[in-house]
């Protein structure tokens, strides 16, 4: 399994931490370039996707593309703050 700073997984939950490394190792050690994560309703997708992203953004040279789907636009622009850190990443890269 990989090694994953903590300030990626803070605030998730053993089950979460575990699906994260899991979907990087997949990506990284097995050759896969999608994943999907499915889960019942308040399980933390969201938080998984964000430290997937966050890893990949800090860590890796590989170019990222990464599909978010919501099941409304309200729970979509409630999600957005959990993404933010994306611009602060963003900005660093155009100084």
């Amino acid at each position: 399994m990989c090694n994953i700073d903590s300030d990626v997984i803070t605030g998730l939950r053993n089950f979460q931490i575990r699906t994260v490394k899991h979907v990087i190792d997949k990506i990284e050690n097995n050759g896969s370039r999608k994943f999907l994560v499915a889960d019942e309703v308040g399980l933390g997708k969201t938080k998984i996707a964000k430290a997937m992203v966050k890893y990949f953004l800090e860590k890796t040279e590989k170019p990222l593309t990464a599909l978010y789907l919501c099941a409304n636009q309200q729970l979509a622009w409630q999600n957005l703050k959990t993404f933010h850190f994306c611009e602060k990443n963003k900005a660093k890269e155009e100084e």
